[in-house]
C-alpha cells in the first residue's frame, strides 16, 4: 500500500490516508482499475482479507501501548520502548507511540469500511457479501472497543472516506459504546459461523466481545444493569465452546497453533505461505516471542532473541502458587546446552520442543519462589543428576542469586541484570524462527475462553452474584491446578482476586493496561507494584491537575480539526511540565 497523501481523516488526526485502491497499485501491471477488480468476487475477498491484515500493526510489535505502565512488567537490560507510557511523567499529546496507535486504528477502520462500501456494488455471491460484511462490521467494532478503552470518546466513522474531511466532532464515550454494542448485537443474527479455527470472525467472538463491551461500559458509564448483560453474553460465548479442554502447556505448544477450541479470535501467521509468496521471513512475521525475555546472548550462542524489556515484575512472579501449571507453561524454566564447559555459547534453547532435552545438559534453571530452597533444588537435581548437577540455579524469589553468584533482589536481576539472569517467557516461542525481533510466526491470540470465564466472573461480581463469580474464576483455576493435590478453589472473590487471576492466566497477552484502567486500579497498582515508577503518584498528575487515566488525544488530531475537540483530562497542549528541567 502506498502512503503518499496526508489528509485529515475522520479523527482529525494527521492520518496517512489511503483509498481502497492504494494497496493494489504497486503490483497492478494490467489495465484493470481498482473499481473493476474490487467489484469482482476475487477482488472483494482481497479487501476482506486486507481488513483482517490491518489488525496486525496494532499487535505485532512491542506491547508498549498494551503493557507499559502496569503492575506486571518492568524494563530489563534495555529500557522500555517508550518510557513516558511506562512511568507517565513525560506522557503528553505529542507522544509518538500513542499517535501511531491512533493512526493504525483508523486505518483498520477505513479498511473495514472499504469492505462495506464495495459490498453494495460487487459481483460476489450474496452469501459471500453478507458474510464478509459481517466480518468487517465486527473488525470495526473491535477497533472502536480498543479505542474507547484507551481514549474515551472518539470520532465514529461508519462510512468509507474517499475525500478530505476537516470537521470531525469527537463523540462522547457513551455514544461510542452505544455504537459498538449496537453493531455487535446486530451480528448475533448474521451468517457468521458459531466457531471456526481459520482465524475468521465467529459468533462466539461476537458474544465474547459483547460481554467485554457491556462489562467495560458498565464500569465507565456507571451502568450497573450492564453487568448482568455482560455475564449473559459471556455465558453465550462459553456455550458455543468446549470449555478449557486442553492443558495450559498444550494450549501454548508451538506446533499446535490453529488447533485450539479455546481460541475465540486470533491473528494467524503462516510461514509456509509467506515464503511461497516470496516474502522475506522478517517482513511478515511478528515480534511476539522476543518480549518479556532478558538478554540470552547473541545468535551464535544458540539460545533465543530477547528484547531485554517487559520483564515480569516481582509482584507477578510472587503470584504463582505451588501446583499451578501455568508457571511451567508460561516460562522456559530449563535452558539447555550441549557442553557445560561452554554453556553460554553452546545453547539449545528449543531442545524441549524438538525432543532433545533428555540428551542435553541443563545450563540454567529458574525455579519458582515456592521451590527455591536448598532442599527443593537438591531434590530437583537428584531426579536427573547427570544433566542437572552442574546447572546454574537462578531462583525466581524476591531475593535471588545471579548467574555470576552475586546475591541480589529479583528486581535487580531484571533491571539491569546479567545475561541469563531472568527466566524467559516461552508462551510465544517459535522454534522455526531466526534470531531476530520479527521472525516469529506464532498466532497472536486476542481472545480465548479462559478470558471469557474471567469476564463472566467480573461481570457476575459487579452484578452482585458472588457465587457465580466464584464459580467462573474457579473454572480457570481448575485447569491451572489440574493434576495437583493443592486446593485451588477461591471463595468470595474480589476485583483484586480477578486481576490476580488475569495476571497469571493472560501473562504477555497484551491486556493489562486496559484491565487496570477499566477496574479503576491503574494508579493504585502502578504506585504499589511498578518498581520502575518508584511509588511516584505525582507522575500521574498532569498540568491541569487531573490524573492521566486515559491516553492523550494526539495533538495533530486537535490542531488539524476544524471541530472543537477537547483534550483528555491530565494533558496540556504542550510538553508536560514534568519534562522540563
Amino acid at each position: 500500500m502506498k502512503r503518499n497523501l496526508y489528509i485529515l481523516i475522520i479523527v482529525a488526526a494527521m492520518l496517512s490516508f489511503y483509498s481502497c485502491s492504494d494497496f493494489m497499485e504497486a503490483d497492478n501491471k494490467s489495465n484493470v482499475t481498482s473499481d473493476e477488480f474490487f467489484n469482482t468476487e476475487a477482488g472483494f475477498e482481497t479487501l476482506a482479507n486486507y481488513a483482517y491484515a490491518q489488525l496486525k500493526p496494532l499487535y505485532d510489535g512491542a506491547p508498549t501501548i498494551h503493557s507499559s505502565g502496569t503492575d506486571l512488567y518492568v524494563e530489563g537490560r534495555n529500557s522500555m520502548p517508550d518510557n513516558a507510557l511506562h512511568v507517565y511523567s513525560g506522557l503528553n499529546p505529542e507522544n509518538a507511540t500513542v499517535r501511531d496507535y491512533y493512526i493504525n486504528c483508523y486505518e483498520a477502520i477505513q479498511a473495514a469500511n472499504c469492505v462495506l462500501f464495495y459490498a453494495g456494488t460487487t459481483d460476489a455471491k450474496d452469501e459471500i457479501i453478507k458474510l464478509r460484511s459481517a466480518e468487517a462490521r465486527f473488525i470495526r467494532s473491535f477497533i472502536y472497543l480498543e479505542m474507547v478503552q484507551h481514549f474515551g470518546g472518539v470520532a465514529i466513522v461508519d462510512e468509507y472516506v474517499n475525500s478530505i474531511v476537516t470537521n470531525v466532532p469527537r463523540e462522547s464515550t457513551e455514544s461510542v459504546y452505544e455504537f459498538i454494542i449496537s453493531e455487535l448485537e446486530a451480528l448475533k443474527d448474521s451468517p457468521l459461523p458459531n466457531t471456526d479455527l481459520s482465524g475468521r470472525v465467529t459468533k462466539q467472538a461476537v458474544y465474547h466481545y459483547l460481554a467485554k463491551a457491556y462489562l467495560t461500559a458498565g464500569w465507565d458509564l456507571d451502568k450497573n444493569d450492564y453487568f448482568s448483560t455482560a455475564a449473559s453474553h459471556a455465558e453465550e460465548a462459553l456455550a458455543l465452546g468446549n470449555g478449557l479442554n486442553e492443558s495450559f502447556n498444550d494450549l501454548w505448544w508451538p506446533s499446535k497453533d490453529n488447533t485450539h477450541d479455546e481460541v475465540v479470535f486470533a491473528l494467524q501467521y503462516d510461514r509456509v505461505s509467506s515464503s511461497g509468496a516470496g516474502i522475506a521471513e522478517a517482513d511478515n512475521g511478528n515480534g511476539l516471542q522476543s518480549y518479556h525475555t532478558q538478554y540470552l546472548g547473541g545468535a551464535e550462542q544458540n539460545y533465543r532473541h530477547g528484547s531485554s524489556n517487559f520483564i515480569p515484575t516481582t509482584r507477578l512472579m510472587m503470584l504463582f502458587e505451588e501446583g499451578d501449571s501455568r508457571y511451567e507453561g508460561s516460562f522456559m524454566t530449563h535452558l539447555y546446552c550441549t557442553d557445560l564447559e561452554t554453556r553460554r555459547n553452546s545453547g539449545d534453547y528449543y531442545a524441549m520442543y524438538n525432543g532433545n532435552s533428555s540428551d542435553r545438559f541443563v545450563a540454567f534453571y529458574y525455579p519458582p519462589h515456592y521451590a527455591s530452597s536448598e532442599t527443593d533444588i537438591a531434590a530437583w537435581k537428584a531426579e536427573d543428576p547427570d544433566n542437572r548437577n552442574d546447572a546454574i540455579v537462578v531462583p525466581m524469589s524476591e531475593n535471588t542469586v545471579l548467574p555470576s553468584g552475586k546475591e541480589t533482589s529479583l528486581y535487580e536481576a531484571a533491571t539491569p541484570g546479567e545475561v541469563f539472569s531472568f527466566v524467559p517467557v516461552r508462551k510465544f516461542d517459535d522454534p522455526a524462527s531466526s534470531y531476530d525481533n520479527s521472525t516469529c510466526y506464532r498466532d497472536i491470540v486476542l481472545a480465548r475462553l479462559a478470558e471469557t470465564y474471567l469476564i463472566a466472573s467480573e461481570a457476575y461480581l459487579k452484578a452482585g452474584s458472588q457465587g457465580k463469580a466464584d464459580d467462573m474464576l474457579n473454572m480457570v483455576r481448575e485447569r491451572a491446578f489440574s493434576g495437583s493435590s493443592v486446593s485451588y478453589e477461591k471463595s468470595n472473590v474480589t476485583i483484586d482476586d480477578i486481576l490476580e487471576e488475569r495476571a497469571l492466566e493472560l501473562l504477555g497477552e497484551r491486556k493489562r493496561w486496559t484491565d487496570l484502567r477499566r477496574t479503576k486500579k491503574l494508579v493504585e497498582y502502578n504506585v504499589q507494584y511498578n518498581d520502575d515508577l518508584g511509588g511516584d503518584i505525582d507522575a500521574f498528575t498532569g498540568n491541569d491537575g487531573n490524573q492521566k487515566i486515559l491516553r492523550p488525544i494526539p495533538q495533530n488530531a486537535i490542531d488539524l480539526n476544524e471541530a472543537d475537540v477537547q483534550q483528555n483530562p491530565g494533558y496540556s497542549t504542550g510538553v508536560d511540565a514534568n519534562d522540563e528541567e
